[in-house]
């Protein structure tokens, strides 16, 4: 049973090296870069993805800006991840951070 102040996120992966080998979750993308250079709102985290991927809808800029807002400030030591591979069904780890 997992306690009441502990959250469950999902994070799915094409690279899995990390999580199976180093026993780290990360999510982000290159381009996008230092999550922690970004100011702490959801606000500044949708204009700096609009900044950087032009091309991207207004839908998508929500859900993609929030996603890294939400991993990098939500998330908390002691959370369950569940990771979903490429060619495996799930693997569950807490979040050590």
């Amino acid at each position: 049973m997992i306690s009441e102040d502990k959250k469950v996120w999902g994070v799915h992966t094409q690279d899995d090296y990390l999580f199976l080998h180093k026993d780290v979750i990360a999510i982000g993308w290159k381009d996008f870069g230092d999550l922690k250079a970004i100011e702490n709102t959801r606000e500044a985290f949708k204009e700096h993805y609009a900044a950087v991927y032009p091309q991207s809808k207004k839908q998508a800029i929500a859900n993609s800006a929030g996603m890294l807002y939400r991993f990098i400030y939500e998330v908390q030591a002691g959370d369950y991840i569940a990771v979903s591979y490429t060619h495996l069904r799930a693997h569950e780890t807490k979040a050590n951070l």
